[in-house]
């Protein structure tokens, strides 16, 4: 071969590697540009995918918010109501001057000790099935049984006839009262001018049991009735031991 002919050879494979590079190149484009749209759309698909759990978040946790604050906004209304559905509890948290709001106070004093005293939640609290014309129906808040026997020989000093005295609310409120006692056998029955009656038994000793309009008990805690004295407090002991709830009677003559 010529030294002409090898360059013209040279020259034609260098011709035909630039054509070949061209259309390497040329397949290289296209396939890029058949899959862009794919790649954008892949992407598009995934911000949207993102947003629309964000979104979904977001609603979810508004919604959880919103329920909490329906669900405290239930609890705080419902023991305020407590509170001023039972006027001693209402004077009491008056008289108290605790910080504490109402609604916390009232929730305390029902867990603490309203519970144990068989007071009722009122139909606002959850749960409640209290109506609003039930409510308004007096309950027996305790589970005292009046004791005691009319008839027979007299049990302990005679008590019958008319005295006057005090009435200590636990709030520390104290007025004058008086009262009727008729006592018969063991049984005794002390009407007060306050407008509440107790009617119960008593002992050789002057120990009395006596029970209220709402079965709540009241005792001789403090010591025996005499012929001239009787002193009763309500009250109830909690878990503790602690003395709560204490209204005392002092009557004299």
């Amino acid at each position: 071969m010529t030294q002409h002919q090898q360059l013209v050879r040279q020259s034609q494979l260098e011709k035909s590697q630039t054509i070949t590079t061209q259309l390497n190149g040329a397949k290289t484009l296209r396939y890029l540009l058949l899959l862009a749209p794919l790649l954008l759309a892949a992407c598009g698909g995934g911000d949207t995918s993102s947003g629309l759990k964000q979104s979904s978040d977001s609603e979810e946790s508004a919604s959880v918010d919103a329920s909490t604050s329906s669900s405290n906004s239930t609890n705080s209304s419902c023991y305020e109501d407590y509170v001023r559905d039972h006027t001693d509890l209402l004077k009491a948290y008056q008289a108290s001057g605790t910080t504490k709001s109402i609604e916390d106070w009232g929730q305390a004093h029902y867990e603490d000790s309203g519970k144990a005293e068989g007071r009722q939640l009122p139909s606002s609290c959850p749960g409640s099935s209290t109506s609003s014309s039930a409510s308004a129906t007096p309950r027996k808040r305790g589970n005292c049984s009046p004791g005691g026997t009319s008839s027979g020989s007299l049990v302990g000093p005679d008590l019958s006839g008319s005295w006057s005295g005090t009435f200590t609310r636990y709030t520390g409120a104290s007025g004058g009262i008086s009262a009727i006692v008729s006592h018969i056998g063991s049984r005794v029955e002390v009407s007060t001018s306050a407008g509440f009656v107790l009617v119960g038994g008593i002992s050789n000793s002057g120990s009395m049991r006596l029970c209220d309009s709402d079965h709540e008990d009241w005792t001789t805690i403090y010591g025996g009735a005499t012929t001239t004295s009787i002193r009763l407090a309500d009250h109830y002991m909690d878990g503790s031991g602690v003395r709560l709830g204490t209204d005392v009677l002092v009557l004299t003559r």
